[in-house]
Formats: structure tokens, sequence, C-alpha cells
């Protein structure tokens, strides 16, 4: 007997905790640990580890951001935006200081249509999202998963800093949908720009909006490269004049005392006239 795949999971059991997040947008196939101290959101986790250890993720709304994808239909204070990721908690470890370590792997995406229940958890009541699959990658599609590749590989030879196995998962990767996922799982996006992307349903498009947002990022360290290169470059003309002129004055002190009487000496004649 097989077992279930985490979308027909979802069919019977629509109902789940949510946990709500702050800073973060969490990605399917991602493994991330999430720090949480709020009681509700304690209870939500231990309400999921009694029942098949799934919970719905979402991040709340960033306030004056407007675009497609970041709508919200829950008011405050569980004001999260509406698409987000199905997750299985694999483990928990309470801390000294009282807050509780949450490892979660993203399963897929799902949509919230309602909320449920505030206490002793917030609950809701979701929707899972298929995305079209594709029998095979055209041209155009194989070439921007090329391009996306290598402008990473770019960022990192330019200094930004990734995990380390990343750049070799992505040479497995095939599919448009999973490569920018993990591609915007790894480029420290603001949340509402992660939430854009996590948004967009068609893995076509949601590849042509990676690759849009790491072109950016490229031309933004490129630029802050070489900013740093040009101030290194005065820095070391500046040093080397100094340099140049300690070892001047060390080898005519002479010249330099009497170069500074002759001053004096005009400073002299100029207030007696």
């Amino acid at each position: 007997m097989t077992e279930p795949t985490a979308s027909q999971m979802l069919e019977s059991n629509t109902e789940m905790p949510l946990l709500p997040l702050k800073d973060i947008v969490v990605f399917p196939h991602m493994i991330v640990p999430v720090f949480i101290n709020e009681d509700l959101c304690i209870n939500a986790v231990e309400h999921a580890l009694a029942h098949q250890r799934k919970i719905f993720l979402s991040a709340f709304k960033v306030a004056g951001e407007k675009a497609e994808g970041l709508d919200s239909r829950l008011e405050p204070p569980f004001d999260v935006y509406d698409f987000g990721t199905v997750c299985s908690v694999m483990r928990t470890r309470k801390l000294p200081d009282g807050r509780m370590k949450v490892l979660v792997q993203g399963l897929l995406k799902a949509e919230i249509k309602e909320l449920l229940a505030k206490e002793p958890f917030p609950a809701v009541r979701i929707r899972s999202i298929e995305e079209p699959t594709l029998v095979r990658n055209s041209p155009e599609v194989e070439a921007m998963i090329r391009a996306t590749r290598e402008n990473l590989e770019k960022v990192v030879s330019l200094g930004k800093v990734l995990s380390p196995d990343i750049l070799m998962v992505l040479e497995d990767v095939t599919e448009p949908g999973r490569l920018s996922d993990l591609v915007a799982a790894n480029l420290g996006l603001k949340v509402h720009e992660a939430q854009s992307i996590l948004a967009v349903i068609n893995p076509v498009e949601r590849l042509k909006t990676v690759h849009r947002f790491l072109s950016q990022k490229l031309k933004s360290i490129r630029c802050k490269f070489e900013f740093n290169r040009r101030q290194k470059k005065k820095l070391a003309v500046c040093s080397a004049n100094i340099i140049f002129a300690n070892k001047s004055v060390r080898s005519k002190p002479n010249l330099v005392i009497v170069t500074a009487k002759m001053k004096l000496m005009r400073c002299g004649r100029k207030s007696r006239k």
C-alpha cells in the first residue's frame, strides 16, 4: 500500500494550525529552523505534532507593500499573506531562554480560505494549490534555467554567501518551479519580495520572476563590488603618498627646517607691513 501524497492528505484534512512568521517566507522543499516564543505559536506546533505533524506557515503582511500575491484576507493580529506553505514539523527543541526551535520542511503551497479559530492556537481552512506540470521543457525554458544557474554562480563569485551545497543541488534540478523556489529561498530577499515569488503559480512565470530578481541582485552586488574596489584603490594611493612624504621628511630634515623658517620670515614681513 502506497503512502498518500501531501496534496492527497489535504483533501481530507484542510483544517490546519497556522504558524505566522515575522521575517521569513518558507518555500516548498526548503528545510529551515523557526524560532517561536508565543504561547499561541507553541500550541499550534504541539497540535501539529499530535496530528500528522502538518502545519501551515505564512508570513505577516508587510505594511505599505502592494503587489500581486501580497493579499491578506485575515484581520490583525493574524494578518498573514493568503499564500503560504504546508510544512512538516521535523523536530522541536526547547531553548534555555524559553523559546522553541522548530525545524520544518516545506511540502507544498496552499491558500488560506478562512480563519477557523484564534485560541488556543490559530487554525485556518486552506486549499492546496496544484501547479501545472510540464511534460518537457521548451528551448526557452532550458535557456532560462541555464541563465539562472550562471547568474547565481556569478553572485557567489562576487562574495554572496550561500549554502555550500546549493550550486551542486541546482545542477540536478531541471524543473523550473523547483529551481525557482530553491534559488529564491537562498537569495536573502525581503519578505514581500519572496512572497511575490511564492504566489506565482505557473512555474515558468515564477522562473522568469526569479531570474529578474537575480539579475537585479547581481547588478547591485557588482555596483557595490566596483565601489569597494575604487575605494581600496584610492586608499592605496593615499597610503603610498603618506609613506613617500614621510620618507622625504626623514631624508631631508634640514630642508624642511629651512623651508619652515622661510615661511615664518615671510609671515613676519607681512605683519610689519
